[in-house]
């Protein structure tokens, strides 16, 4: 077990370095074609090799002249990253929670009219992509009833964040437009589980002991119906990562996504040119890499939590 897990630390580490390089590479050598193109292509490599040093220090403690101000990336990255993170936690903590929940009710009312409603409008509302359903929140709750603001809340630096409870009222429409998709994954997948692991021999001897279907159902394979679930976490916490990206942009949400618009967009006199940063570029894709790689690692060890019967090892024995 020990073993195992420096073993995944170490390629983890390996793995963010190379993410790192390439994405230096990719940022450094874009910028330098659009404020260099008389270089070549490997002339650019060349200087981005030799300015590694000069970047890191920029990444560090360099200043990034923006809307808000002149700031570092490190300061402006600590302001921006908790707001992502914070808006992706709760959508997953909420789409897990009521996924899970559907999911149960299907599987105990299996082939009634109430899971066939269920599997219906969970399938309805995930067909939809994220930004589109902040556009419709943002039309009926906004424009028509007044009831929720048309976008994230927010006040002049020299003032200071707006309060709490507006706050929170801001993060509905992004949360719940980000939810519809994997609470129909996750609804799907644990009533698929809990239906197949009812004609299990371990629910058969479970009945035969006195309990009743629901009772050993819920008891006895719902902690089994979790595997496949743990599974998807990772790849469920990653898109509503990306997606995330584009409803932040879309609801003027100041997190990653649009700290990274503004690095990669210059307004000039009421137009946009297009920019590439790269110490922003780079802090953006590690903060996705990070937080990608850090969930599927966790995901493996969390097995173990709801199956004893299985083991991890470094290698096979």
């Amino acid at each position: 077990m020990v073993r195992y897990l420096v073993v995944r630390l170490v390629w983890l580490f390996i793995m963010l370095t190379i993410i790192f390089i390439i994405t230096y590479y990719v940022s450094r050598v874009s910028h330098l074609m659009i404020w260099t193109p008389h270089y070549s292509f490997f002339d650019n490599i060349r200087i981005a090799t030799i300015g590694f040093k000069e970047f890191m220090s920029d990444l560090l403690f360099g200043v990034v002249e923006q809307a808000s101000g002149r700031e570092t990336v490190q300061e402006q990255f600590v302001r921006a990253a908790p707001v992502s993170l914070f808006i992706v936690a709760i959508g997953f903590l909420y789409a897990f929670i009521v996924g899970v929940f559907l999911g149960i009710l299907s599987a105990i009312f299996h082939r009634s009219w109430f899971d066939r409603i269920i599997s219906n409008i969970t399938l309805f509302f995930a067909s939809i992509p994220a930004y589109l359903w902040v556009i419709v929140f943002m039309v009926y709750f906004t424009w028509q009833r007044d009831l929720l603001p048309g976008l994230y809340p927010a006040y002049p630096s020299d003032i200071g964040p707006p309060p709490i409870s507006l706050q929170m009222i801001g993060l509905i429409i992004p949360v719940v437009a980000l939810s519809f998709y994997p609470v129909a994954m996750f609804a799907q997948l644990v009533r698929g589980e809990l239906i197949e692991q009812s004609t299990s021999n371990t629910l058969v001897l479970a009945k035969a002991k006195g309990l009743t279907p629901r009772r050993a159902l819920l008891k006895h394979t719902l902690p089994l119906s979790f595997l496949p679930l743990i599974r998807q976490i990772p790849n469920m916490f990653t898109f509503m990562l990306f997606n995330a990206f584009v409803v932040e942009v879309a609801y003027n949400v100041p997190g990653i996504a649009r700290w990274m618009y503004h690095s990669m967009i210059i307004e000039i006199f009421d137009s946009g040119q297009f920019f590439i940063d790269p110490p922003v570029v780079v802090a953006v894709s590690m903060f996705y890499a990070v937080l990608m790689l850090v969930m599927t690692f966790l995901s493996d060890f969390t097995y173990v939590l709801f199956d004893p019967r299985i083991k991890i090892h470094s290698k096979k024995t």
